[in-house]
């Protein structure tokens, strides 16, 4: 799980391969990414907006929140 640079949202891998998006203060999904085919490895915060992540065959993703 990461939060967003201002801490409003937060990312979290779902399931090991789906990449979820909440709002922060109420747990309410923004956004939900289907994708990997295998667990996600790692994510990290681009802007407010984007979050990008990878699984563990190195295929790196671009979510917008």
């Amino acid at each position: 799980m990461r939060f967003s640079p201002s801490g409003r949202r937060l990312a979290a891998a779902a399931g090991a391969h789906e990449v979820r998006i909440l709002d922060a203060d109420n747990l309410t999904l923004r956004h939900a990414s289907p994708g990997h085919a295998r667990p996600v490895k790692a994510m990290a915060w681009l802007d407010e907006e984007r979050v990008v992540t990878g699984d563990y065959d190195g295929v790196v993703l671009l979510h917008r929140a």
